[in-house]
Formats: C-alpha cells, structure tokens, sequence
C-alpha cells in the first residue's frame, strides 16, 4: 500500500508504525530499489539490543570476518535510563 502511495503522489512516504511493524520485515521490502522515496518512523522494542557503529576497516589482514557491529550500547531501556535528560 506504500508503494501505491507513493507511485500516485510521487513524493517520499513516511511511514508511522508501532513498535511491532518497524522491523526489517517491513522495512526491507519498502527499502529495495527505492532511493530515498520512504522513511520509516517507528518506536523501538523495549528489548532490542543497541550497536555502535561499525569500526573502519584498516586495510590490515586481521583473522576472521570483519565485524559488522561496533561496541555493544545495550537494550532500549538502558540507554533511555542513561540518557535521560534532567
């Protein structure tokens, strides 16, 4: 249904879910070839886990895969509870 809003009015969709539909299942569909033409606000699991960035490869030969994660930051209530502004 996205899709067709978007074709009919040719501007970029944003679209509002709650904490059930803002996955990759709903986003990785929208995603695919798109170029920008959706956003996607949604609110966060309570329990999902939170990465940091990536680290940038060096370009050193270093054993095993590359990590596709950064530092782990924790679960949604941790950093809102750390974060909390006054």
């Amino acid at each position: 249904m996205a899709k067709d809003v978007q074709a009919y009015y040719q501007k970029t969709v944003l679209v509002v879910t709650d904490s059930w539909f803002g996955n990759n299942g709903l986003w990785a569909p929208l995603k695919q070839g798109a170029d920008g033409k959706y956003r996607l606000l949604s609110r966060m699991r309570t329990n999902i886990a939170l990465w940091d960035f990536a680290p940038i490869v060096t370009g050193k030969k270093e054993r095993g895969r590359p990590r596709i994660y950064g530092n782990r930051l924790g679960s949604v209530d941790d950093c809102a509870a750390r974060w909390q502004l006054p």
